[in-house]
């Protein structure tokens, strides 16, 4: 792991371990995750944003019984730009399977996750916390590992196209 990244992630570790702190309230109104729905203003805290650097940040939105996650990636050119947008359009057609990912971003963001109360019920806080952590650790390292495999293709591909008009 880098270690630029070290402090980011344990900063993230620990302001997820205070913004999961989720409870089910015992009223049916409030079933449904609030930072979504907004309908009781009292249940939804002040948005806390992470920053990395200028390109790379992470929004996390607590509620009383959900927190949705928003990330930005860094992108440093329009390859870095189709890559993550054809990433997260996989991740989010998989959000059936991948049941903490939303559909729709936030405007704005590349990625977001929605945790309610009841994941908490089927996972242990620590094995969501790593999940993300892990998750954000591992994007930038996917991008790049796939824009690597765009250029050599590319370079092999034009050194293929040159070849053939070589006399």
């Amino acid at each position: 792991m880098a270690e630029s990244l070290k402090p980011y992630l344990a900063i993230l570790r620990d302001t997820l371990d205070y913004a999961l702190n989720l409870k089910m309230l015992p009223s049916q109104i409030y079933d449904r995750p609030q930072v979504e729905t907004k309908e009781s203003l009292e249940l939804v805290n002040n948005p806390i944003i992470l920053c990395r650097n200028e390109d790379e940040k992470i929004e996390i939105e607590p509620s009383y019984n959900s927190v949705r996650i928003n990330i930005v990636s860094k992108k440093h050119g329009d390859l870095d730009a189709l890559i993550i947008d054809i990433y997260t359009q996989y991740l989010m057609a998989r959000t059936d399977k991948l049941n903490v990912f939303r559909k729709k971003e936030k405007e704005g963001y590349d990625i977001s996750l929605l945790i309610t109360n009841r994941h908490l019920e089927s996972y242990k806080k620590e094995q969501i916390i790593d999940y993300i952590v892990e998750f954000v650790h591992e994007i930038s390292q996917e991008v790049t590992d796939m824009k690597l495999i765009v250029n050599s293709q590319s370079r092999l591909a034009a050194t293929n196209l040159l070849e053939q008009f070589k006399i």
